[in-house]
């Protein structure tokens, strides 16, 4: 597993400002919420419901569905279980960054 480090750094250095230019503010206070559960902990996922989510990262349902949705396509995150509207998510963090 890549050491918290490396994600610090990217996270501030590269992914922080091209989040935030991009008109999707909240997403790098999910991103770095879904990096704290999984890496910070040494887990490779994190089940995580909506819910959970709102109250860890004080943005709203919807701010947090679209951060959600942009990290996502952006190829940043993946949903590994949790494809149903009612189900608890879990998401697995991506290393576009890394090349293999």
């Amino acid at each position: 597993m890549q050491p918290i480090n490396d994600y610090f750094f990217h996270f501030v250095d590269v992914l922080t400002p091209d989040l935030v230019g991009s008109g999707h503010s909240s997403a790098p206070i999910v991103y770095h919420r879904i990096v704290r559960e999984t890496v910070g902990r040494a887990r490779k996922t994190v089940a995580l419901s909506l819910r959970r989510l709102v109250e860890l990262t004080g943005l709203s349902k919807s701010a947090v569905q679209g951060a959600i949705r942009f990290l996502i396509d952006r190829g940043l995150i993946a949903r590994v279980k949790g494809t149903t509207p009612t189900s608890t998510s879990e998401y697995r963090i991506l290393k576009p960054w890394r090349r293999k």
